[in-house]
């Protein structure tokens, strides 16, 4: 009897690079657009290689009345991940809205559901603190970037164990930077996300 494949959830706000994250690890074809929301209702593609369902759901934030539109499916699809991919910017500082809406969605998340955190857009980690930043030619961060990642680490850790106590375990070692655009960390990211064998 086959197993049914497990359920990957790509959320997170919107704008983070949630699809075109998918895309990339899974060789999917989601739709993405810099500049426009492009993800409405959620998007499920089958990957038989890994044999994952794989969910791309609307970003939270996008406004007022799409959040109001979105939290049924929320609602619908969150309780069925086997891995919740939570994508989040590595360049930022702010992640309130990360942190509103898993309490707000916290009835919602499995205990046991794996959650992978990852942090897009590393290649403008630290951006304007650093003289030496991303080696875009190479696709690979700076030394001074990697320095600076586990006060960043410690920080979101930080952040999100607030929220996350008592709705799901967060570990240190499944938050996970990376860089869509330059292909740097991704397959950190999918080694994290793939269920172990024999789970």
């Amino acid at each position: 009897m086959n197993k049914k494949p497990k359920k990957v959830l790509f959320f997170g706000k919107t704008g983070v690079g949630k699809s075109t994250t998918a895309n990339m690890l899974f060789n999917l074809n989601f739709m993405t657009d810099d500049s426009v929301a492009c993800t409405k209702i959620p998007q499920i593609e089958y990957n038989e290689d890994y044999h994952l369902e794989i969910i791309d759901m609307p970003g939270i934030g996008e406004s007022l009345e799409t959040d109001d539109v979105y939290m049924d499916f929320y609602r619908e699809w969150i309780p069925k991940a086997d891995c919740i991919t939570w994508i989040t910017q590595s360049n930022t500082r702010g992640y309130k809205l990360d942190q509103e809406y898993i309490l707000f969605l916290s009835d919602y998340i499995r205990k046991d559901v794996k959650f992978i955190l990852g942090l897009s857009k590393f290649d403008l980690f630290a951006k304007s603190e650093l003289e030496k930043t991303f080696d875009y030619k190479e696709g690979q961060p700076s030394e001074e970037q990697l320095t600076l990642f586990p006060v960043k680490k410690n920080d979101i850790y930080g952040v999100f164990s607030e929220v996350s106590e008592g709705v799901f375990t967060l570990s240190k070692e499944n938050i996970v930077p990376f860089s869509a655009k330059y292909n740097w960390g991704m397959s950190t990211l999918k080694e994290k996300i793939l269920p172990q064998e024999g789970v």
